[in-house]
Formats: structure tokens, sequence, C-alpha cells
């Protein structure tokens, strides 16, 4: 923090600085509202909720504080769940009857386990956030069948039923971000420290494949344990975090959905938004499951 009373050469710099941020601000908010007007929104009669969005995206509005806490995006008037109730995820029963399916696919990606890679890569062009030593850290790794929007295709032609049954989901399409599948493994032993994601736009979907007793997790005030071949999905920006305090191995199928309640007015601007962002910005964005 600046001091309350810095010296006259101090503060003309501090205001030099403070000039300049708000400027580049403005800059940012000028090009993407140019850019989603391109794509059709109109703070008018677009989204309300969007429209508040943008708002608190670009500083003009502050939003109270709550549960959900996204590291990037909030879209306000969404229902408070942790996880998600079951009755509005019409497609999760045809995932669970696969679970035997996706489970032999699974064992012969196991038989390689040099296939698997930290699911928490170190930065190499960006200051490194504190992930409480899961960074470059196999005790948590993950064998991806889309990554950030692109398919891994050496991956999905180990496993092409799951790839198929994947496919049928409504899994999340934002470029450069998602849909995200993988086996996501937690060795014995291990914990992932509590975390928030990146948007409350989408949920996070857990198939458990191998669970071994003691292994829980936690959304929010509520902690469940895995049951195998029992899914469930979850608002990530929550806070949560998962363990596996057993003997063996624990994987389970990750992969993220859009929201039901997203409309798709709201999910194409969405993705005109980010794709805006990244122009903007010309280089990858940093994102995460």
């Amino acid at each position: 923090n600046a001091p309350a009373n810095p010296p006259p050469s101090l503060k003309r710099d501090l205001d030099r600085a403070a000039a300049m941020v708000a400027s580049l601000a403005q800059d940012l908010e000028d090009f993407l509202r140019a850019e989603l007007e391109r794509e059709g929104f109109n703070p008018s009669t677009s989204s309300p909720r969007f429209a508040l969005a943008l708002d608190l995206m670009t500083g003009r509005r502050e939003r109270n504080p709550g549960p959900q806490q996204p590291r990037m995006f909030f879209l306000p008037g969404l229902a408070e769940h942790g996880f998600y109730p079951r009755d509005k995820l019409a497609w999760l029963p045809a995932l669970e009857a696969a679970t035997s399916t996706l489970k032999g696919e699974l064992s012969n990606v196991l038989s390689d386990t040099g296939s698997f890679a930290p699911y928490v890569m170190p930065e190499t062009n960006a200051p490194q956030r504190d992930y409480q030593g899961m960074a470059g850290n196999q005790d948590w790794s993950a064998y991806y069948l889309w990554k950030n929007g692109a398919e891994v295709p050496a991956n999905m032609a180990q496993c092409p039923q799951t790839t198929a049954i994947l496919s049928q989901m409504p899994l999340c399409d934002m470029p450069q971000r998602a849909p995200m599948a993988l086996f996501s493994w937690l060795k014995p032993g291990a914990r992932i420290p509590p975390h928030q994601g990146m948007m409350n736009t989408r949920l996070i979907c857990h198939l458990p494949l191998i669970v071994p007793a003691d292994c829980g997790f936690r959304v929010g005030a509520e902690t469940r344990s895995w049951q195998e071949g029992h899914a469930w999905a979850f608002d990530d920006t929550y806070d949560h975090e998962a363990w596996n305090r057993s003997a063996d191995l624990r994987v389970i199928l990750i992969f993220d959905v859009w929201r039901p309640d997203v409309t798709p007015e709201e999910r194409h601007l969405i993705r005109s938004m980010l794709a805006a962002i990244d122009t903007y910005a010309g280089v990858p964005p940093r994102w995460e499951i």
C-alpha cells in the first residue's frame, strides 16, 4: 500500500501509475464492448445477467460476497448449488451406465503410467502461483482427452469408447479453454489443497472409477465420499478440496459442462468475450478445470 502522505516526488509517480492503470483498463473495456457489439451484444436488449457480468468484470460495479468465488468471470443470478441437483442433469444416468466400459479403457491407460503428467504444471512465461507444493507434482496427475478446448488425438485413440461417451455429454465449449476431459489420479496420502475455479457458468463432473476407502471431497460446507460409478457435478467456484488417505491409487474421470441454466445467448456472449480478451492480450490464456 502507498503511504498516506507520500513526499511530492513519490506522489507524482503514484498518480502517474494510477492514471496509466486506469487508462489501460478503459482501453480494454472499450475493446471488449466493441467486439461484443459486433457479436450482437446490446446492453439494452441482451441478457441482463451478462450485461451486469460485464459491468462487474470491468469494475463498473462491485458484487456482494457469496459462496461462488470465481477467479475470472462471474455471471450473477445463477442458483447457488455447491453440488448441483441430480434431477437437473438428465445425462448423468447414461454416463454412470458406461462405468465398466470407461474403467476398462482406464485399465489399459494405467498400464503405462508415464502417459500421466502432473495436473499442475510449472508456469514458464508467467509468475508462479502458490499451489502448495502441487506444481510439477505427480501425486495429482492427469491423462487428457481434451485439454484447453483441443483434442488430444493420441490419447483419444487409446480411449475410443470414452471419447464417444464424452462426446454425448453437454461439454463446455470455449476457445482455448474448454472442453476439458481427463482421467485424474490422486496418489496414496496425497491431498489437493483448497482452491476455486475460473467461472461459475460451468460445472465440473466427476465419475469415480477407482476409489479406495478413506478418500473424500469437500465443496463449500458439504463433504462427500466418492463411490465407483456414482457421478456428480459441482460448481468449482466454491472453495473445494480433495484427499486420499488410503494406501491405494484413486482415479476419476473429470470433465466440464455448461450449467443448464446458462442460456444459449449467454454462452455465445461468454465465448465472444473470451475470444476478445485473448485477441487483446495476444497470449494464450492461463486456464484450469
